[in-house]
C-alpha cells in the first residue's frame, strides 16, 4: 500500500472551522529541520509586525507553578469525586472562552497570563485527582456525567495554554537576546553589562542582570509545555481505554473527541514525524519500531480528516441556517475504514514515546493490564514476510493483520452496502509488544540524578520495569526458576547501569532489587567462562554473541561484596543463596545438554573425559577470594557460624565454595584466621598457618596474631610482635590491642564467676588467673612502647602512634573490667592531648571489645559504652543521599554562603570531637544480638515463674497467679531505704520483668540505629525478629495518627481563633462579653446535662423497683399456685419452684389464673 505523503497535517480547510486554535502557532515547539512548504491554514500566520508572544522568560519563571501547589480539596472531601468535579465547573466559568466552540474566525481570541496560570491549576487538579482518586476526572465525566461538551472544552483549554507556551519557545533567539528585547534595551547595551558569578548582589545598570544565575535558570517554557501535554495525553488514552469497554453509542460518542484533539494536534504541529517512520530492524538490535503506524498512516489521516470535515460542516451549516440560507454542502456518505481501538491506542503510547512522555505511557500500560481482555503480541513473527505485509490491502473484509501461517486475503467484492469493518491491527484488544519494549528502553532516562526534584525516584522506576518486563523476560512459575540470558534484558539492563541512577557502591540494595527483576541470569557453562580467543569467538553464531553472557553472575558477585561491605547480612546471604541457586541451573543443563549430545552419538563407549566438563576447585568459581573475605567477616560479627563452616567443610557433591587450596591466598587468609578465632576451631586456624608462603604480608601477621592471643599462645604473641617490630619494621595494629583487651574482659569476668561458685580453689581458677596475667603483661608491654616502631623511621605524624594508645588507654577507663582499670590507671601521659586531636578507633577493633562486653556485663553496659564512644549523628554527605546511592545536589537555600559553608556543620563537628568510634551496621549488630538473648532469656523466665505460681496456688488466695506474680515482679525490691543495695554494696539483679523492658528498650534503640544506615525494613526485621518488628511499626503507625489528630485539633482551634476573631472585627461585642456568653451557655448545657443524668438514674432505679415488684409478685402467684395444686403431696412440695423465663409463658400464666380466679367467682353462691 502506499503511504500517505505528508501524514502530520490534515487536508487545507479554506474555511472556518472549530479545530483552529484562537493564537500564532507557526510549528511544532522544538523541530528538528523547517518544514518547508506547508500551509498553517488553522492558526494565525507569522509577521514582522506580530504582537511578541507575553509568555517570556521571566513571566515563566515568577509563575512559580511547576512545583504540586496546596491541595484545593479539603482533606474530608479528598475521597469524593463532586468537589473535584466542582473545580472543574468554577474553570469552565471563569473562562468562558474555552467552553465555547474554537472557532477559525480571523479574530482569534489570545490567552491571557491570567488563564494560563489558571490552566496550570488546571493540569494539577488533574493529576491530584488521579492520584487521590485513582481515576482520570475527565473520563468520568464523559462516561458517567455524559458531559462530553465540557471534556472537549477543557482538552481545548489545555492545548491552548500548551500552544501558546510553545510559541513562546519556538523562537530562534538566544536567551541573551530574548533579555535583551524582554528588557526594552540594545543587544549593545546588554553585551557592556558586566556580569557576576558571586552570589552576593552587586549593582547594575540593567535591572535584572545581578547576577549570572539570572541567564542560566531553566527552559521554564518546556516545563510548562510538557506538563500541559501530559494531561492531554493521559486524558486521550484512558478515554479510548474505556471506549473498547463500553457500547457501540458510547464509544462512537467518546472517540469522536479523540479524534477531534488528535486532528487539533495534528494542524498544530505537535505529532513529530517520527511516529510514521520505520526502517526494517536488524538482528542485532533490541528494540525496534514496527510498521504499524507507518502503513496505517493514510487511514488515520482519513479519519482524522473526515472528523474535522464533520465539525467544519455542521459549523457552517449552522451559520448557513442563521443567515437564513441553504449550507453549501451537497449530502454524501463517504465510507472510511474504521480502527479499532487498539490502533488509537498504540497511536497515543507512540506519540508519548516520540515527545518525551514517558511517564504518561507508563501509567496508560499500567492500566490498561488492570482491565480484563486486553493482550500483547510481537511484531517479531509477521515481519519474517515483510513484503507480504507491505502489499496488504486493508478493504472491508480485512480487519487484522496477515498471519504468517494464513493465505492471502482475497479481494473485497464490488458494491458492498454494509459498513466496514473495524480494523484491529494485531487482534481485538491487543497491542504491540514493541511500544511496551520502546516505554521500558525510555525509562532510564527519568531517573532522579540528584538535581532538585527533577527524574523520578529509582524505587519507583524499578516498580514501573516490575510491572512492564513481561515484555522482555520470559513467564517463570517461582522466583527459584532461572533462564537462559537474551539480547534484549541484557540490552535493557546495560541501559539501566548505564543512566547512573544507581550506585551499588553506595546503595547495594536498590541494585539487588534491579538484578531480581530478570529470570534471565543463566550464563552459558565454559571453565574459562569469557572467551577472548580469536579462534574461539570465530566459531560462535550470532545469537550466542548477542544472548550468551557472564555478566549477570558478575554483577551479583560484584554487589554481594557490597551487601558484605556495608554490613548487610541478610542482603548478602540471600545474594549468595541466589548465585549458588544460578550456577547450580547452569551445571544442571550442561549435564542435561552433555547426555543429549551423547545420546544422538552412535558410538557405543562415551568418554570419561570431556574438555568442557573439567571440575572446578570450587563449587561457585564466580566468587573471587576478595568477595569471600568480605563475607567472611561478616559472617563472623554476625555469629552466622554454621554457615561459614559450610562453607568451608561441605560435603556436597561439587565440594566446598572456599577449597582447601585457597587457603594460602593472603587475600582471603586473614579472614579464615578471624572466622577460626571466634569458633575457637583450632584446625581451621592451623590449615590456614600452614598454607602460608613466604613472604606473608603484614596484614596475615596481624591476623595470625589475633588468632594466637584468642587461643592464649602468649608465648608465640611475644615472638610475632618482636618479629613484626624487628624484622619487618612495623608494629601493632588496632586489631591486636583490641583482641588482647577483649580476652582480658572475658577472663575477669570468668575468674569473678569461677569464685562466686566456689569458694576453693581449682585448676580452672589457676588456668584463667595465668591467662590473665599474661594477657596483662602482653597489653602493659604494648601500652608502654615496647613493640613501637623504631624512633628512626619518619612518618607524616610522628605522634600518632602514642595518640592511639592515648585512645585505648582512655577507652579502657569506661570500660566495666577491673584489671583494664588497672591497666589504664598506671599508664601515665606524657602530656594532655584534647579528644579531637585523638584519632578514631576504627570499627572492627571496637567490635571485638564491643562483642566482650555484651557476652560478659550485658546488653545496659555496651549500650553505655556505645553512647559514650559512638558517633550517633549523620554527617551533611549521609543525610543528603536518596535511594540508589545518589548524593543530592544542593539547593539554591542552601547555597546561601552567608549562612556559612553548607559543606560544613557545627553540630556534626562538634560531636565529631567528643567521639573516638565511627559506627556501621555490625556494631549495632552486636548490641541486637545481646538485646534478643536477653529479651528471650528474660521471657522463658517469665513463664516458667508464671507455670510455678499455677502450679502452688491455692483455692484460698486472692487473686490469680498471674497478677500475683506480676505485683511481685514489677516491685521485687524492698520498700525500705536500706535496701535498695545488697549487702556487698552492688545492686540488687533485675527481676525478669524489668530486665526484659531494657532489652525492649535496647532493640527500638537498636532499630533507629539501623533506620539511620538505611537499612531495609525486611532486613531490619531479619536481625530484630518480625513479630517484634511489626509490634514496633504498628506503635509507631498509632503515634503518628495520634500526632495527625493532635495537628488536625490544633489547626481546628486555631480556625476558631481566627473566626472569633473576625467576629470581633465585624461584630461590636467585645472579647469580655464573647467569653461571657461562652460561659453562660456552657453553665446551660452543664445544667441541661446534670438533670439528664439525674433523670436517667431515677429511671433506673424506678425500673428496678418495678423489676422487684414484679419479680416477688411472681413469685408468691408461683409458690401458692404450687402448693394449690400438690394439696398436701410432700414429694411435690420439694419440686424445685418454676420460674417462668419467656413473657409469653408470663401472660399465658396470667390469662391462666384470671380463668381460675373467675370460675371461682362464678361458683360461688350469694349468702
Amino acid at each position: 500500500m502506499t503511504r500517505c505523503p505528508s501524514p502530520v497535517r490534515l487536508l487545507c480547510l479554506h474555511c472556518r472551522s472549530s479545530l483552529r486554535p484562537p493564537f500564532a502557532v507557526v510549528r511544532s515547539p522544538w523541530p528538528a529541520t523547517p518544514r518547508s512548504g506547508w500551509k498553517l491554514q488553522w492558526s494565525k500566520q507569522y509577521s514582522v509586525g506580530a504582537k511578541r508572544s507575553v509568555f517570556d522568560s521571566e513571566f515563566l519563571k515568577d509563575l512559580n507553578r511547576l512545583n504540586p501547589p496546596e491541595r484545593r480539596v479539603p482533606e474530608w472531601h479528598r475521597k469524593r469525586v463532586k468537589p473535584w468535579i466542582t473545580f472543574l465547573e468554577e474553570f469552565l466559568r471563569r473562562n468562558p472562552k474555552s467552553a465555547e466552540a474554537h472557532s477559525a474566525s480571523n479574530q482569534s481570541s489570545g490567552i491571557t497570563r491570567k488563564s494560563f496560570a489558571e490552566t496550570i491549576d488546571l493540569a494539577r487538579h488533574l493529576n491530584a485527582a488521579r492520584t487521590e482518586l485513582d481515576r482520570d476526572l475527565l473520563a468520568h465525566t464523559g462516561y458517567k456525567l455524559n458531559n462530553w461538551s465540557m471534556v472537549y472544552a477543557i482538552l481545548n483549554g489545555l492545548l491552548d495554554a500548551a500552544e501558546a507556551v510553545a510559541a513562546a519557545s519556538s523562537s530562534r533567539r538566544g536567551v541573551v537576546e530574548d533579555r535583551a528585547i524582554s528588557l526594552g534595551i540594545s543587544l549593545d547595551k546588554l553585551t557592556d553589562v558586566d556580569l557576576f558569578s558571586s552570589p552576593f548582589p552587586r549593582t547594575s545598570d540593567i535591572v535584572g542582570l545581578e547576577t549570572l544565575d539570572s541567564l542560566t535558570y531553566r527552559p521554564f517554557s518546556r516545563d510548562y509545555y510538557m506538563l500541559l501535554m501530559a494531561e492531554v495525553w493521559k486524558s486521550l488514552g484512558i478515554i479510548t481505554i474505556y471506549a473498547a469497554d463500553t457500547s457501540p453509542a458510547k464509544s462512537k460518542l467518546a472517540m469522536s473527541v479523540v479524534y477531534r484533539i488528535l486532528a487539533r494536534l495534528h494542524h498544530s504541529g505537535l505529532v513529530s514525524e517520527r511516529v510514521y517512520k520505520y526502517t526494517t530492524p536488524d538482528t542485532y538490535q533490541a528494540t525496534f519500531r514496527p510498521p504499524g503506524m507507518y502503513l496505517l498512516s493514510t487511514h488515520i489521516m482519513d479519519v482524522l480528516s473526515d472528523a474535522a470535515w464533520t465539525v467544519h460542516e455542521a459549523e457552517v451549516a449552522a451559520e448557513a441556517a442563521a443567515a437564513g440560507k441553504d449550507a453549501p454542502f451537497l449530502p454524501a456518505k463517504i465510507n472510511i475504514k474504521e480502527l479499532g481501538h487498539e490502533i488509537w491506542l498504540e497511536f497515543i503510547l507512540w506519540c508519548c514515546v516520540e515527545h518525551g512522555h514517558i511517564n504518561e505511557g507508563t501509567w496508560l500500560l499500567e492500566r490498561l493490564i488492570r482491565r480484563k481482555g486486553w493482550k500483547f503480541q510481537s511484531w517479531t513473527p509477521l515481519l519474517h514476510e515483510e513484503k507480504a505485509l507491505r502489499n496488504t490491502i486493508i478493504n472491508r473484509e480485512v480487519s487484522t493483520w496477515p498471519s504468517p501461517e494464513s493465505a492471502n486475503v482475497a479481494s473485497e467484492p464490488p458494491k458492498r452496502t454494509d459498513p466496514p469493518s473495524l480494523f484491529h491491527g494485531l487482534g481485538k484488544q491487543t497491542i504491540s509488544v514493541e511500544i511496551v519494549t520502546a516505554l521500558l528502553d525510555n525509562l532510564p532516562n527519568l531517573i532522579h540524578m540528584g538535581m532538585g526534584t527533577g527524574g523520578v525516584p529509582a524505587p519507583e522506576i524499578l516498580r514501573h520495569i516490575d510491572n512492564l518486563k513481561f515484555a522482555i523476560t520470559s513467564a517463570t512459575t517461582s522466583e527459584s526458576e532461572f533462564l537462559s540470558t537474551t539480547k534484549t534484558v541484557n540490552w535493557f539492563t546495560t541501559r539501566v547501569i548505564e543512566s547512573g541512577g544507581l550506585i551499588p557502591e553506595v546503595d547495594p540494595q536498590t541494585f539487588d532489587n534491579l538484578l531480581k527483576l530478570t529470570p534471565h541470569v543463566v550464563p552459558p557453562w565454559s571453565n574459562g567462562m569469557c572467551p577472548v580467543e580469536e579462534d574461539t569467538l570465530a566459531a560462535l553464531d550470532q545469537s550466542q554473541l548477542y544472548d550468551d553472557t557472564c555478566a549477570f553472575t558478575g554483577l551479583i558477585e560484584y554487589n554481594l561484596k557490597y551487601h558484605s561491605s556495608h554490613r548487610f547480612t541478610g542482603n548478602a546471604l540471600n545474594l549468595f543463596a541466589r548465585l549458588q541457586a544460578v550456577m547450580d541451573t547452569c551445571k544442571m543443563r550442561r549435564l542435561d545438554d552433555f547426555f543429549s549430545s551423547r545420546l544422538k552419538d552412535d558410538r557405543a563407549n562415551l568418554p570419561f573425559t570431556y574438555d568442557g566438563l573439567l571440575s572446578f576447585e570450587s563449587s561457585i568459581p564466580q566468587l573471587s577470594n576478595v568477595t569471600l573475605a568480605h563475607l567472611f567477616d561478616l559472617i563472623t560479627v554476625s555469629r552466622a557460624f554454621a554457615f561459614g563452616e559450610w562453607l568451608l567443610l561441605s560435603d556436597d557433591i561439587d565440594g566446598p565454595t572456599v577449597p582447601v587450596n585457597a587457603y594460602g591466598d593472603q587475600a582471603l587468609a586473614p579472614s579464615l584466621l578471624r572466622f577460626a578465632a571466634a569458633t575457637k576451631n583450632d584446625n581451621i586456624g592451623e590449615s590456614v598457618v600452614r598454607s602460608l608462603s613466604q613472604p606473608v604480608s603484614l596484614n596475615t601477621l596481624r591476623a595470625i596474631l589475633n588468632y594466637r592471643i584468642t587461643m592464649h599462645q602468649w608465648d608465640q604473641v611475644i615472638s610475632t610482635l618482636k618479629y613484626i617490630r624487628d624484622n619487618r619494621i612495623k608494629t601493632w595494629a588496632h586489631s591486636n590491642i583490641a583482641a588482647i583487651a577483649a580476652e582480658i574482659i572475658r577472663l575477669d569476668h570468668a575468674l569473678i564467676m569461677s569464685s562466686e561458685k566456689s569458694n576453693s580453689p581449682s585448676t580452672s581458677n589457676s588456668d584463667i588467673e595465668i591467662n590473665l596475667a599474661e594477657a596483662k603483661k602482653v597489653l602493659y608491654r604494648i601500652l608502654f612502647g615496647e613493640f613501637d616502631e623504631n624512633p628512626w623511621r619518619k612518618r607524616r605524624n610522628p605522634n600518632f602512634q602514642a595518640h592511639t594508645l592515648i585512645s585505648f588507654t582512655r577507652l579502657f577507663r569506661h570500660l566495666p573490667s577491673p584489671s583494664l582499670h588497672e591497666i589504664a590507671g598506671s599508664v601515665f601521659e606524657s602530656e594532655y592531648v584534647p579528644m579531637y586531636r585523638l584519632p578514631y578507633i576504627p570499627s572492627p577493633p571496637f567490635h571485638t571489645i564491643l562483642a566482650a562486653i555484651a557476652e560478659t556485663q550485658g546488653t545496659a553496659a555496651a549500650k553505655k559504652v556505645y553512647k559514650r564512644f559512638c558517633v550517633s549523628y549523620n554527617s551533611p554527605e549521609f543525610s543528603r543521599l536518596v535511594v540508589g546511592g545518589i548524593t543530592r545536589f544542593y539547593e539554591k537555600a542552601e547555597r546561601d554562603f552567608r549562612r556559612g559553608d553548607p559543606n560544613f556543620d557545627a553540630e556534626y563537628f562538634h560531636h565529631l570531637q567528643k567521639k573516638l568510634v565511627l559506627p556501621n551496621p555490625n556494631t549495632v549488630r552486636i548490641l541486637t544480638q545481646a538485646a534478643i538473648r536477653e529479651y528471650q532469656a528474660a521471657t522463658v523466665e517469665m513463664e516458667a515463674e508464671v507455670r510455678s505460681w499455677s502450679e502452688s496456688l491455692i483455692p484460698s488466695s486472692e487473686g490469680t497467679a498471674a497478677e500475683q506474680y506480676y505485683d511481685r515482679t514489677l516491685s521485687p525490691r524492698s520498700t525500705d531505704a536500706g535496701a535498695s543495695l545488697s549487702s556487698n554494696g552492688t545492686p540488687p539483679p533485675l527481676s525478669p520483668r524489668e530486665r526484659k523492658d531494657e532489652a525492649e528498650k535496647t532493640l527500638i534503640f537498636c532499630i533507629k540505629r539501623f533506620k539511620v544506615f538505611h537499612m531495609s525494613d525486611a532486613e531490619i526485621a531479619r536481625e530484630v525478629g518480625e513479630e517484634f518488628y511489626s509490634n514496633y511499626q504498628r506503635a509507631n503507625a498509632d503515634r503518628r495518627e495520634w500526632d495527625r489528630r493532635t495537628k488536625s485539633d490544633l489547626k481546628r482551634n486555631l480556625e476558631r481563633r481566627e473566626k472569633l476573631k473576625e467576629r470581633l472585627e465585624e461584630a461590636e461585642e467585645t472579647l469580655e462579653d464573647i467569653k461571657k456568653d461562652a460561659r453562660a451557655k456552657r453553665k446551660e448545657r452543664r445544667k441541661l446535662w446534670q438533670k439528664t443524668q439525674k433523670l436517667k438514674e431515677k429511671l433506673k432505679k424506678s425500673e428496678k423497683a418495678q423489676n422487684d415488684v414484679k419479680l416477688n409478685v411472681l413469685l408468691n402467684m408461683t409458690r401458692r399456685e404450687r402448693d394449690r395444686a400438690c394439696d398436701g403431696n410432700q414429694e411435690q412440695k420439694r419440686q424445685p419452684l418454676f420460674l417462668p423465663r419467656a413473657r409469653s409463658e408470663m401472660r399465658r400464666m396470667r390469662r391462666e389464673r384470671g380463668i381460675m380466679r373467675r370460675e371461682s367467682w362464678r361458683g360461688q353462691t350469694p349468702r
